[in-house]
C-alpha cells in the first residue's frame, strides 16, 4: 500500500475505506497514523461497543478497584452514551437509572482516586467516592482531578443522558 496524504485523513475518507472493507490497522498504515487515530475518525457503526467505551472512559482504573459499584455504573454510563440504552440489559438499565437518581438527589458526582481508602457502602476496595457537586463540575457527573484523562470531545459524554429520569 502506498501512504496517502495525511490532509486526506478525514471522517469521510475513513468511512469510505471502511465501506470498502479495509481494517482500521490497514487504514492507519495508509495514512501513517495509529489504529487508535483511525478509531477516533470511524463512524459509530464501525466501532465495537467496548472500543467506544474505552475511547471516552476518563480513568485508567487499577484492577483492584474494578469490582466496585461506581466502576460498573461509570462503565454502564459510557456504554449508554456511546450506543444508547439498548446496549444494556434490563438489570444494567435499572441499576444505572437508580444511580442517576442517587447522583441527582444527593447532588454529588463520582470521583476516582486510587489513594481513596475503602468506604463502606461505596467501594470496599477503595478508589471511589461521591463528593458534593460544585460549580466547577458544571453538568458533569464525574469530578475532574489529577487522575482524569479526558479529551475535550470525550468530556461531552460525562453528563446525564438526555433521556435519563
Amino acid at each position: 500500500m502506498t501512504e496517502m496524504d495525511r490532509s486526506d485523513f478525514t471522517r469521510e475518507s475513513v468511512a469510505a475505506l471502511l465501506e470498502q472493507g479495509l481494517t482500521k490497522a490497514e487504514i492507519g498504515r495508509l495514512f501513517g497514523v495509529s489504529r487508535q487515530a483511525v478509531l477516533h475518525k470511524s463512524p459509530a457503526r464501525y466501532i465495537r461497543p467496548t472500543y467506544a467505551v474505552e475511547a471516552t472512559y476518563p480513568w485508567r482504573v487499577e484492577t483492584r478497584f474494578q469490582s466496585a459499584p461506581p466502576y460498573a455504573r461509570t462503565r454502564g454510563h459510557a456504554k449508554v452514551m456511546a450506543h444508547g440504552w439498548k446496549s444494556l440489559s434490563a438489570v444494567q438499565k435499572s441499576r444505572l437509572e437508580s444511580w442517576y437518581t442517587f447522583l441527582k438527589n444527593l447532588n454529588v458526582v463520582v470521583e476516582y482516586d486510587p489513594e481513596q481508602p475503602p468506604l463502606k457502602g461505596i467501594a470496599s476496595t477503595g478508589g471511589w467516592r461521591y463528593v458534593p457537586r460544585t460549580k466547577a463540575d458544571g453538568e458533569l457527573i464525574i469530578r475532574i482531578n489529577e487522575h482524569t484523562l479526558l479529551t475535550d470531545g470525550a468530556l461531552r459524554s460525562w453528563v446525564f443522558p438526555r433521556d435519563s429520569r
